[in-house]
């Protein structure tokens, strides 16, 4: 009876406008809740990009070992970096320097440009900065003296991951390594060092290491994430979170609105049609019967129809995700095999759970453990 009592109701106009608004409006629920989520996670990798690194410990003395093995203990890649100032001086020219050293795990995340392309600091040489060279009048090959260490300069430093924007940087920059620093001899008692450790992992083991270490800050070290960075990176990460919620929100408020109208239309012309029925004998309980049987039948066609139009525009919205992040499209938080986001929308894991987007075989990420029983194991 219900099937029936639908199928004639889906041959009037009323109805198919409100199947087709009902369609749209879970269509760019779905799409913009998807775009949304791709920005954000794309926004998050350059983050850590511009990081080097998916949080960072500044400290202006170094930090107790056991915090850096309990890092390691989880599972956690750590880097070491120190900066300071001191003199570098070739042949009679002495200059100041921004010296940064750096362990050879750096950079973590991100591409330092060098020229020659791929030089990384190791021990005995140097990277300068091509103001820093045009001081010294010194060329690739040439040996300075910075201290009491005299190194070798391997080539310039073009552009580092993590060098953020400083207008009142008077020093050009000198890259080291961090084993050449004790022969230096600029690190004395009293030096205005800071120190910063790099630290990349999985969210979960980053969200672990979170909370053990909040709580151990002195006041002279600074946790820093993408998320609570008080630079431009961090207040530019903010906007853009608050825009796509913004939008997320409106689009939400515009397809409820849509839907009304067209819903408010069709009932209003189907009080005639009621009031027949009722004149045929037709209880309140059967009619309530039929109408909530054909408006679950016309929202699971909609569901239905609205998923696969947000399916279909995936490529038009992945051209645009990688050209506003500058790269590949990036996976959703619960697409095949990343499983890691810590923010996600069950809906959203239902439906790529069921369309197959989501990890096979099921691994123990946040989707899969949530959809098991609804999708029966996907």
């Amino acid at each position: 009876m219900i099937w029936r009592w639908f199928w004639r109701e889906w041959r009037t106009p009323s109805l198919l406008i409100v199947w087709l608004a009902l369609s749209l409006a879970v269509a760019c629920v779905l799409a913009l809740g998807s775009i949304s989520d791709r920005m954000e996670k794309g926004l998050t990798q350059q983050g850590r990009d511009f990081m080097a690194g998916d949080r960072t410990l500044q400290s202006s003395r170094e930090v107790v070992p056991a915090w850096l093995e309990r890092a390691q203990r989880e599972g956690l890649s750590v880097g070491k970096q120190l900066t300071f100032q001191t003199m570098a001086f070739a042949a009679d020219r002495p200059q100041l320097a921004s010296v940064k050293a750096v362990d050879d795990v750096y950079p973590m995340f991100g591409e330092l440009r060098t020229s020659p392309a791929g030089l990384k600091p190791q021990a005995g040489s140097v990277l300068l900065a091509p103001r820093l060279m045009a001081l010294l009048e010194v060329q690739v090959g040439d040996t300075i003296d910075v201290g009491d260490a005299q190194l070798r300069v391997a080539g310039e430093v073009i552009q580092e991951p993590d060098s953020g924007f400083n207008p009142f940087q008077t020093a050009p920059r000198l890259l080291m390594n961090l084993a050449d620093v004790p022969a230096t001899g600029a690190v004395q008692p009293g030096s205005r060092l800071t120190w910063r450790y790099k630290f990349a992992g999985d969210p979960s083991q980053l969200a672990q290491y979170d909370a053990f270490i909040a709580s151990r800050l002195e006041a002279h070290q600074r946790w820093i994430s993408v998320e609570n960075s008080e630079d431009a990176l961090g207040r530019s990460m903010q906007r853009a979170q608050q825009f796509l919620l913004l939008s997320a929100l409106l689009t939400l408020m515009l397809a409820i609105a849509a839907v009304a109208v067209a819903m408010s239309h069709y009932c209003r012309s189907r009080y005639d049609l009621v009031a027949v029925l009722k004149t045929l004998g037709a209880t309140r309980s059967a009619l309530r019967k039929l109408i909530l049987g054909q408006w679950l039948s016309l929202l699971l066609l909609a569901t239905v129809t609205g998923g696969l139009l947000a399916s279909a525009s995936r490529p038009s919205y992945c051209v645009c995700c990688s050209r506003c992040c500058r790269g590949p499209c990036p996976q959703p938080a619960c697409g095949r095999g990343s499983g890691q986001s810590a923010r996600y929308s069950p809906f959203l894991c239902w439906w790529d759970c069921v369309r197959g987007a989501c990890c096979w075989p099921p691994s123990h990420c946040a989707c899969c453990e949530m959809m098991w029983w609804p999708t029966f194991g996907r």
